[in-house]
């Protein structure tokens, strides 16, 4: 089958779009299609038409979409998006269900169009996803994912060429089943995350720690049941993160097995439980951040391999780099252990640990990241484990030392942006803090009953190795934690969902 690219030189060739377009509109076409745009060529008029219709310049009509416009490319297809029975097509001429989606015409006939002009032989990858979108129709269905804007006001400067050659542009701004707005409207196309245990979806399995997740109860929620290694019931932040941005609908592990190739062009997790920004908080227990770092190196060397270096670094300039780390410095580092406590007080700690987040940071960006979305640290006294006396209040102690290490990397975030904006990195702070702490005082608004407990338990020994094939609370979803650290895939969802929102300016 010809691509649609090949098909759209082919209405060039053929003398279908005037004759300025055959070098310059195709060129314009293409840069269309990276920003998102579905073009829809007009060139003609139909029988039976008005007043103003018969003014039209344009001989022909061809029409790209999903089943507002589809009259009949899905028939025979494997897929439950399809209209070719009654009582589709009862009020069609002849009473036949053709395929059209509607109990007569649709928009394509109503404009001029009343055959099929291209029968896609579609075949479906993923059963929740039932038609082709209009991304995959203009890329000749070779390519997996979906097409992002990347600038609005660059795609009104085309669409301005594409008059000035005589197409008429039909702009659909539709949104697919199953893919939020934020999915089609993201800029990014792979994504990389750097962390700990919040978004570490596999990396500490097989490691000799006590910080690993792939056995039950974890994951008793996540697709097909599976303990993948994340510490949680489902998905984690990486994997929500990466769907509503529309990359792709699991982040995978970069020490995954079974990685492919396209694992790999559209990003992968380094991060492992148990991590942290000071270097004494991962000894024994999990990947390190400098060692993360080094897997991330090594991600290089292999992409590189693969596809070439300037592929590689088109992928990277094209990605969005999280980091999620500092939980376990302030809890398991300083709170829990006494090396650091002789060293320091908490607002020195902070300090020292803060300073290791921005060398990180810078380490990443040297290492071709440009876009880093800072996580911060959430409230951490309101953990389970960390809750205290009858009333299981949040400890206040924790809670400052997260607030006041929030505010010191904000402050820093800010004067990297200043100093290293002609290096073209931009470091956005997320707030996880009062996102989740929003869930906690306001329960009942987001559909939960119990703030204070772990859905597995509460104490330090309920996460992790400690609760193996132990079993869970009858109803995970009435809990924002599900172990005594780590909050559910539903209290995840939510929370990643304000992320997005406060900051989509940068990641639409």
């Amino acid at each position: 089958m010809a691509s649609c690219w090949e098909q759209l030189r082919g209405l060039c060739a053929a003398g279908h779009l005037r004759r300025r377009c055959r070098g310059r509109s195709l060129v314009l076409l293409q840069q269309l299609q990276l920003l998102g745009v579905l073009v829809v060529v007009v060139a003609g008029v139909a029988p039976g038409i008005s007043e103003a219709q018969v003014r039209s310049r344009f001989k022909a009509i061809f029409m790209f979409g999903d089943s507002i416009v589809d009259p009949g490319n899905n028939n025979g297809q494997l897929t439950e998006a399809r209209a070719d029975f009654p009582p589709y097509g009862q009020d069609f001429p002849g009473g036949v269900a053709t395929g059209r989606f509607s109990n007569g015409k649709v928009p394509g006939d109503l404009i001029g169009v009343l055959h099929v002009l291209w029968r896609a032989h579609i075949p479906l990858v993923q059963a929740e996803r039932p038609m082709a979108s209009c991304w995959e129709q203009l890329r000749g269905l070779c390519a997996a994912g979906h097409l992002r804007r990347r600038c609005r006001g660059r795609s009104l400067v085309l669409l301005q060429q594409l008059q000035l050659l005589g197409v008429l542009v039909v702009v659909v701004a539709g949104v697919a089943p199953g893919i939020s707005e934020a999915q089609v409207r993201s800029r990014f196309k792979a994504i990389f995350m750097f962390g700990d245990s919040i978004v570490d979806p596999g990396n500490n399995n097989g490691q000799l720690t006590e910080a690993r997740a792939d056995f039950p109860p974890y994951g008793q929620d996540f697709p097909g049941g599976v303990a993948t290694g994340r510490f949680s019931n489902g998905k984690v932040p990486g994997d929500l993160i990466a769907s509503k941005l529309g990359i792709k609908e699991l982040l995978p592990a970069y020490k995954d097995q079974d990685l492919e190739l396209n694992d790999l062009l559209t990003g992968v997790a380094f991060a492992s439980g148990g991590s942290g920004y000071d270097p004494l908080t991962s000894i024994s227990t999990a990947i390190s951040s400098s060692g993360q770092l080094n897997l991330f190196g090594d991600y290089k060397q292999k992409l590189t391999s693969l596809i070439g270096e300037e592929a590689m670094t088109r992928i990277l300039s094209e990605a969005v780099f999280f980091t999620v780390m500092g939980a376990n410095d302030l809890l398991n580092n300083y709170f829990t252990l006494p090396v650091r406590r002789h060293q320091y007080d908490i607002p020195g700690y902070v300090d020292f640990v803060v300073s290791n987040a921005v060398n990180f940071t810078l380490t990443m960006n040297e290492m071709g990241a440009k876009m880093i979305g800072f996580v911060g640290v959430p409230p951490l006294g309101c953990c389970p484990s960390q809750r205290t006396g009858p009333s299981r209040e949040c400890e206040p102690l924790r809670n400052q030392a997260s607030e006041l290490f929030n505010t010191r990397m904000k402050q820093e975030i800010d004067r990297l942006n200043v100093e290293h904006n002609i290096d073209g990195l931009r470091v956005v702070y997320f707030d996880i803090y009062y996102n989740l702490l929003d869930l906690i005082h306001n329960p009942g608004y987001y559909g939960f009953k119990d703030t204070s407990d772990g859905c597995c338990g509460n104490t330090v020994l309920n996460a992790a190795i400690f609760i193996k094939y132990h079993s869970a609370c009858p109803n995970v979803y009435d809990y924002i934690f599900w172990d005594s650290f780590h909050p559910t895939e539903k209290a995840y969802d939510i929370v990643v969902d304000k992320l997005i929102q406060e900051n989509k300016q940068y990641l639409m």
